[in-house]
């Protein structure tokens, strides 16, 4: 990895996954045709996915945050990049809504989501009212993420506890699903941001030939458990897949870019949160259907990425207009 990546934390090889997984997240929730062996075992490269975002967040993170670092910069950078972005997207919903004609827009169900913690309503089996927070779990944990990690931050570089949590958390990947199911990948993916900043922060050598070992030892260990039909495991061998990918991505050469793609943009936040709201049975092919959720959520998506950049911008002119007339 050039220190050009560490520096940024930005990778486009990675950026280039992460749409493809994006794309199989869209397409598993907005495809209601039959379900041959491909869509029923869809949620397979689905979890998988999100599992490789939480790896390659927390080993951005890790990597760009050594202890010491200043924090104010992560809080700064956070702010920044989320925070704009997904107001404008609450906004464009909040607008949405209205035209329709939805129920319980301002209720406080509506509130918890425009708080980005609609996932707690899911794991405390909360039936949300609000029109918002349409499946956003995963945004609850990486808000988690990003509170904690500045806490931890200090212990995070002690190899006794990332390994005790590297191990540790495998085995609750491994048994929680079963004892505490919350019909989401909670585990799994919580599991991926421990990986990640094991990767970052133990020294590994991000080799792809480690990756695909652990691909290999992820399907081998699918077909055991499927073969056997154990009740546990399913989710351990998410978490060996993700990391597996995570490895082989990171471990590959990044100078490869993709104009097509670059020109996409950072649409990730606001497709994960809008792309449910697409959902149509305008014509008699759930392809077709599928298809026009899919197309019209990452054009969407693109025009609240741009226009929350914008503001970003805008934000940022402000500030430094004010900062350069203070005595």
């Amino acid at each position: 990895m050039s220190p050009s990546d560490v520096k940024t934390g930005y990778n486009p090889f990675v950026q280039y996954v992460k749409l493809l997984f994006l794309a199989l997240v869209v397409w598993g929730h907005v495809y209601h045709g039959s379900r041959g062996v491909i869509m029923y075992n869809f949620w397979i490269p689905v979890d998988t996915g999100l599992c490789f975002f939480a790896i390659t967040s927390g080993f951005f993170i890790a990597r760009r945050y050594p202890p010491g670092a200043d924090m104010r910069i992560y809080w700064r950078n956070k702010v920044r990049r989320l925070f704009v972005v997904y107001l404008i997207v609450n906004l464009f919903l909040a607008a949405l809504f209205v035209v329709q004609g939805r129920p319980d827009i301002l209720g406080w169900h509506s509130l918890v989501s425009w708080l980005g913690m609609s996932g707690f309503l899911n794991w405390f089996h909360i039936n949300n009212q609000s029109p918002f927070g349409l499946g956003v779990w995963f945004l609850t944990l990486l808000l988690i993420f990003y509170v904690l990690f500045p806490l931890f931050n200090g212990m995070l570089t002690h190899p006794g506890v990332l390994d005790t949590l590297l191990v540790g958390g495998f085995a609750a990947t491994l048994i929680l699903p079963e004892t505490n199911p919350y019909g989401v990948a909670l585990w799994s993916t919580a599991y991926g941001y421990v990986v990640g900043i094991y990767m970052a922060r133990r020294g590994l050598q991000l080799r792809p030939g480690v990756g695909v070992a652990l691909l290999a030892a992820g399907v081998l260990a699918g077909v055991v458990i499927k073969g056997l039909s154990l009740g546990y495991g399913a989710y351990g061998v998410i978490s060996l897949l993700g990391a597996g990918i995570a490895l082989f991505v990171l471990g590959t050469a990044k100078s490869y870019r993709m104009p097509w793609l670059d020109a996409v943009g950072d649409v990730l936040l606001p497709v994960y949160i809008i792309h449910q709201y697409f959902q149509v049975t305008w014509w008699d092919s759930p392809v077709v259907n599928g298809l026009f959720a899919l197309t019209a959520s990452f054009l969407v998506g693109k025009g609240l990425a741009v226009a929350g950049k914008k503001c970003g911008e805008l934000l940022d002119g402000i500030g430094t207009g004010r900062a350069s007339v203070r005595p």
